[in-house]
């Protein structure tokens, strides 16, 4: 895998102050450029993911605490590099999932490792990437996740593509070293199948990790619209003792009572006290599309002490679409969403605030609910991160609704996890 980058496209575009000047700013990469997650970093440093050159590549982007650009970074604030996903360790090193094409029909899963400057770790696998084989033509990888002990564990996607449109495909979970070895002790040889243990979605790929208790992993895995959790002892093994013989089935309908679908985001998150969070949107029977928390107990139930016995919706004027979350160590979940006010003819960002016990924190926003405006017409949230002290930093993306179009702009804004109005 070759990291290329942006040759000077940058030196006009991106302001010279930091983008949370009067707490909310705009960036400007290129006219297409657009953002699909970010990462925390050390130092309340925040890693974009998305597209930010003029080309179809993926690429990444670094930000410094107060939200300028850092050009230390790739090639002049930019890195352009094939990811599916992307993970963080303790020391600031990026690791990212892809796959690596063999031949026209086949390729398999590859992990590459980067120092937090953007180049290549050339102490991880081979020159700097690990490739794992997983014995499908088509193999590639969706998830990664570091472990406490910095152990890396890889989820994809493992097929054989037959000539009449069929496959046998399987969901995959591999775990490997610090140095990008495969650890021989997880399961089999460090890789096994976990078509048969979820089959509502044995086509499915993994979508997230989490940590479980005692050396456990939570592992997501799913298609879109509906996801399966399952939880895996510290060897790979499935955990029985989790849910319904080691797995809980996320979403779809009649998931939520009262409501007529449910359509989790492809993320799950763990608070201190062990309880596992999913968050997404509801729909149908009176509700217009909006946010919900969903919140089970470490054996794989509700959590009966968590809203209206174990989720929440909030519930506000509009159409809101959640599109990310994050976790505060008090047990408060912060939901970011899109909110579309008039039956999608104009969005804007907007934060959801719920407490431990599932209600909306009304000391916060407008009755647990922050909208922010200011960005144009048309503003998407994409994700949601914490920074200190007692910060949230919404991300997202901004396009013009009047000729003559100008750029795609990444938009960010930050709001206090105090007593605050916003309207």
């Amino acid at each position: 895998m070759v990291a290329c980058a942006l040759c000077g496209l940058l030196a006009l575009a991106l302001p010279a102050r930091g983008a949370f000047s009067g707490g909310r700013e705009s960036l400007v990469f290129s006219r297409y450029s657009s953002v699909d997650s970010a990462q925390p970093l050390p130092g309340s440093r925040i890693l974009l993911l998305g597209q930010f050159s003029e080309g179809p590549e993926p690429s990444l982007a670094e930000l410094r605490p107060d939200g300028s650009v850092d050009t230390d970074f790739g090639d002049e604030g930019v890195l352009e590099i094939e990811y599916a996903d992307v993970a963080v360790d303790r020391r600031g090193r990026i690791l990212l999932t892809s796959s690596r094409r063999i031949s026209d029909d086949s390729s398999d899963l590859t992990v590459t490792r980067l120092l937090p400057t953007g180049n290549l770790d050339t102490s991880f696998g081979t020159g700097g990437t690990a490739t794992v084989d997983l014995g499908g033509r088509m193999d590639g990888g969706s998830a990664v996740y570091v472990q406490p002990d910095g152990r890396i564990l890889v989820g994809g996607f493992t097929a054989n593509v037959e000539d009449r449109g069929r496959s046998d495909g399987f969901a995959v979970i591999v775990r490997l070293l610090a140095d990008g070895t495969l650890d021989r002790s997880f399961r089999r040889g460090g890789r096994g199948t976990l078509g048969r243990h979820a089959p509502l979605v044995e086509e499915g790929i993994v979508l997230d990790f989490a940590k479980g208790p005692r050396g456990s992993t939570y592992a997501a895995l799913g298609d879109e619209g509906q996801m399966e959790i399952v939880r895996l002892r510290p060897n790979g093994k499935l955990d029985s003792s989790f849910g319904d013989r080691g797995g809980v089935t996320v979403g779809g309908f009649n998931a939520i009572p009262g409501t007529e679908f449910f359509a989790p985001i492809s993320k799950i998150g763990v608070l201190p006290n062990g309880r596992l969070i999913v968050a997404g949107t509801v729909s149908g029977n009176g509700v217009s599309y909006a946010p919900a928390v969903l919140r089970y107990r470490q054996n794989g139930l509700l959590d009966r002490g968590f809203g209206n016995g174990g989720w929440k919706i909030a519930r506000f004027k509009g159409e809101t679409f959640a599109q990310s979350f994050a976790l505060q160590r008090s047990g408060r979940v912060i939901v970011a969403s899109s909110t579309h006010p008039n039956a999608g003819n104009s969005s804007y960002l907007s934060l959801d605030y719920f407490r431990p016990d599932g209600a909306l924190d009304r000391r916060l926003g407008r009755r647990g609910h922050t909208s922010i405006g200011g960005f144009g017409h048309w503003s998407h949230a994409a994700a949601v991160v914490l920074q200190r002290p007692q910060r949230a930093v919404i991300i997202g993306s901004a396009q013009d609704e009047t000729r003559p179009y100008g750029p795609n702009r990444i938009v960010l804004a930050r709001v206090p996890l105090k007593a605050h109005r916003v309207r």
